[in-house]
């Protein structure tokens, strides 16, 4: 099991949840409080790393595309 945690924006956090349930993936998020520039730390646990890694490079290609 590894577990990472990301400072990340909020729209993207909103993606990678979207992704993450989207394709039933085994990978758990905590998120905590939304600062002032609307970045949250989340914490995530996964098996997968290629999967989890995927995950976020595409939620965050798709935010900085719009």
């Amino acid at each position: 099991m590894f577990r990472t945690a990301l400072k990340i924006y909020r729209p993207v956090v909103d993606r990678i949840r979207a992704k993450i349930e989207d394709r039933k993936l085994c990978i758990e998020m905590e998120t905590g409080n939304v600062s002032d520039d609307d970045q949250v730390i989340v914490h995530f646990q996964y098996n997968n790393y290629k999967k989890f890694n995927q995950v976020v490079a595409e939620s965050t290609a798709e935010e900085l595309d719009e």
